[in-house]
């Protein structure tokens, strides 16, 4: 009877459990970024128990009401503060750059293709997150594609040429800077009154973003070129998503993925809606009309942020993401690298100077390794025995006489090299890319001095039999020798660095006069041959020239 009892009162407590709500804490987008938060997100939260079928209780707060700077979402719910946070994708990449793989410049021309990209990278990001802020990705959707509104009247990109542009993430910063314009992030709540005060000239966000915070009213001009979707996403803190059990978590899913792809369309209806409003035009449904002057986007503007994804924003963002994630630029590749075609077509020329930097820093690693162990060996016997192994001080000095020039070597591959770039910015770009090749020729040409020098000073102590005046008596020429090794491998690597340089310029040069020869050639009569005129140069991400002697161009003559 009374194991009965028991067992009646262990069922009833479980059913008691089992029926106590869900409490969720929701961080929600910033009211004053539009329509989206306030006609999708807030309702679907707010009405979570209905939406989802969960029995659940949800307080949801947005990010500027709870006085939280939109690009600490990801830190927020790595605390467990909040267990769900709708994050700003541009401006959490500050601490996750994966999450920038999503939409590159160049990468989303158009929703279709946009959310073709985010599916087939979320996977990767998803991961990535779970490992570095113990938290799950529920789904991503776009705010729209970002349009460029200014302050002062432009005609197009190059006339961003010295104006500082508010911008959301370091890819499209790499992106204005390729006209000459300074990228400046800003919290979306900041923008408003930096453009009217003159903190920046230029923003970047979506027209329905834009209207409802009422950039329009301290600025007189849009450029309606979509440089990025501007995706955004939710995610749930890690432990609250194990607390659920499997029935809830499918629920939970189910009514995120309703919400993501119900974004997706109405932020679509938005974007066309909103421009209208945003330029006095009809239909104007949803925003407050203003009389913005929209700047027709020409045909070079649009080649520009096409060909950006590989001149600029994929190699700017790649150095980024894998130095937290050394798989992040091949997962890339693997995934929307596929999908557009560029697998193997950009990384693949980058491959054999990585290999060749990376066999560097794992042999320099290992002799560092065990210098450190005979080190330590030495100093615990010294202490505890009284006894000397005699010598350890000649063995560190042949280690970093072998070791200094490979890491050299590492150092001018993977451009790690301090520079001050104070001047150097403020010149034209051709000023900057001479001498971005004068420093690749100099470094090149100092290297076979050392190199020379290396050479003379082993053919001399081969020639005296030099012996080190140690007690090991080492004969030099061994570790000189492999000195000399070192050497050379830094040597090679500055010498191919500088004919990649003198490549590209070269390259540069001629593709001047083949579009020159393009531009005669449009003279012909239309039955002519049609000339189509590709020209790739990529001599290396990551050396030491600037993006403006990476050339990605291409010249159709005929339409």
């Amino acid at each position: 009877m009374r194991s009965l009892f028991a067992t009646t009162a262990l069922i009833c407590l479980a059913q008691a459990a089992a029926a106590e709500p869900v409490s969720l804490r929701v961080l929600g987008q910033p009211v004053g970024s539009g329509l989206i938060q306030q006609q999708k997100e807030q309702p679907f939260f707010e009405n979570f128990a209905e939406t989802s079928g969960i029995d659940a209780t949800v307080e949801y707060l947005p990010v500027d009401v709870a006085g939280i700077p939109d690009n600490d979402g990801m830190r927020v719910i790595r605390t467990g503060l909040f267990d769900i946070v709708s994050f700003r994708g541009p401006q959490v990449s500050r601490d996750e750059p994966t999450m920038l793989g999503l939409d590159l410049v160049g990468q989303n021309p158009d929703y279709a293709s946009g959310k073709a990209h985010t599916e087939a990278f979320l996977p990767v990001v998803d991961a990535a997150v779970q490992q570095r802020f113990n938290s799950k990705l529920l789904g991503v959707w776009p705010a729209g594609p970002q349009v460029i509104f200014c302050k002062p009247e432009i005609g197009g990109l190059a006339d961003l040429e010295g104006l500082k542009v508010r911008v959301g993430d370091q890819s499209a910063a790499a992106f204005v800077g390729q006209f000459g314009a300074t990228g400046i992030p800003l919290p979306f709540g900041e923008v408003q009154q930096s453009l009217a005060r003159g903190v920046v000239d230029c923003a970047i966000t979506g027209p329905s973003s834009a209207n409802s915070a009422g950039w329009p009213e301290v600025t007189t001009t849009v450029l309606p070129i979509a440089l990025q979707l501007a995706v955004n996403g939710y995610a749930i803190n890690l432990d609250s998503w194990n607390a659920l059990d499997g029935e809830q978590q499918d629920k939970l899913q189910g009514a995120i993925d309703t919400l993501v792809s119900d974004v997706w369309a109405y932020s679509e209806e938005l974007y066309v809606d909103a421009m209208n409003c945003n330029t006095g035009q009809a239909p104007c449904e949803h925003g407050t009309e203003y009389s913005l002057k929209s700047v027709p986007v020409s045909d070079a503007d649009l080649k520009a942020v096409s060909d950006a994804l590989v001149g600029s924003s994929l190699p700017a963002w790649t150095k980024q993401c894998n130095a937290v994630n050394e798989s992040c630029e091949a997962d890339w590749m693997a995934s929307v690298g596929a999908k557009l075609g560029l697998e193997g077509n950009v990384r693949g020329r980058d491959l054999p100077m990585k290999t060749y930097s990376r066999i560097c820093a794992i042999v320099f690693g290992l002799m560092m390794t065990a210098l450190c162990v005979v080190i330590a060996a030495e100093t615990v016997l010294r202490k505890l025995l009284n006894h000397s192994l005699a010598g350890v001080d000649e063995l560190s000095g042949y280690a970093i006489a072998i070791g200094a020039p490979l890491c050299f070597a590492v150092t001018a591959v993977e451009r790690s090299h301090i520079r001050i770039n104070l001047l150097h910015m403020r010149m034209p770009e051709r000023a900057q890319a001479v001498l971005n090749l004068l420093s690749a020729v100099s470094l090149a040409a100092l290297a076979i001095f050392l190199a020379v020098f290396t050479v003379r000073t082993v053919q001399e102590t081969q020639m005296f039999g030099s012996v080190a005046q140690t007690p090991w008596m080492t004969p030099l020429i061994w570790p000189q020798m492999f000195w000399m090794i070192g050497m050379g491998v830094f040597t090679l690597a500055t010498f191919l660095l500088a004919l990649r340089a003198l490549a590209s310029g070269a390259t540069e040069r001629g593709l001047t006069i083949a579009t020159r020869a393009v531009d005669l050639a449009k003279g012909l009569p239309a039955d002519s041959p049609a000339f189509d005129l590709v020209v790739v140069v990529d001599f290396l991400d990551r050396s030491l020239l600037a993006r403006n002697l990476i050339v990605w161009r291409r010249a159709a003559i005929f339409e």
